[in-house]
């Protein structure tokens, strides 16, 4: 029993130590764009503007914005970003961060919807894999009485094959058997919302 104990203590030590030795091999803030995908019809718009990339999406869209990073999914990685929601968050809107990005039908994603964070798998535009988990500290709870919207920290910690979600320093939902092949990171909002996107870091 002592020898299990003395394991679990060093393997945990061993990996905070890793997440700690991470430095920063991406960032953006926004000023100018790095490589985002920017559209604008009726349906929504994903644009780099005054340090944000604003994501909006009409009542019944999504829309994505992807980039290219430097990220080496075959390594542990954490990615942080600031998000601003415009509107308290209500059913069917969805803000979220997709990791293992190809196109909008091939990749890897957790978002918040009304006080719920989710995890998806999405390949050839079929979910193959999803898992939910509600917010302890529920956002919309928290900011019932509030006119503004909430901000939102999102930070995803890849440690060998699972990768976890945490919601402004919440530990929410935490997968295995995760490979990470494509380097693109996105962005997106659906159903009638927008959403402003903002200090993104990858260190590895």
């Amino acid at each position: 029993m002592r020898k299990t104990l003395i394991l679990t203590c060093v393997l945990m030590l061993s990996t905070t130590l890793s997440l700690r030795a991470q430095r920063v091999i991406w960032q953006d803030d926004f000023e100018t764009s790095k490589g985002w995908s920017e559209y604008e019809d009726e349906a929504g718009k994903a644009i780099v503007k005054d340090g944000h990339l604003i994501i909006k999406s009409k009542q019944g869209w999504t829309f994505f914005s992807k980039c290219k990073t430097n990220l080496d999914g075959n390594k542990n990685f954490t990615i942080n970003a600031d998000i601003k929601v415009k509107r308290k968050l209500i059913i069917g809107q969805r803000i979220g961060i997709a990791f293992d990005y190809n196109d909008t039908k091939n990749y890897m994603a957790f978002y918040v919807e009304n006080g719920f964070v989710y995890f998806i798998q999405c390949h050839n535009g079929v979910i193959v894999r999803e898992d939910k988990e509600p917010l302890k500290r529920n956002i919309a709870a928290q900011k019932k009485r509030d006119k503004e919207a909430p901000d939102m920290v999102f930070e995803i910690q890849k440690k060998g094959q699972s990768i976890l979600l945490l919601v402004n320093d919440e530990e929410t939902i935490e997968m295995d058997d995760i490979v990470v092949k494509s380097n693109r990171i996105a962005f997106f909002v659906t159903n009638d919302q927008e959403a402003y996107f903002d200090n993104v870091k990858i260190s590895q």
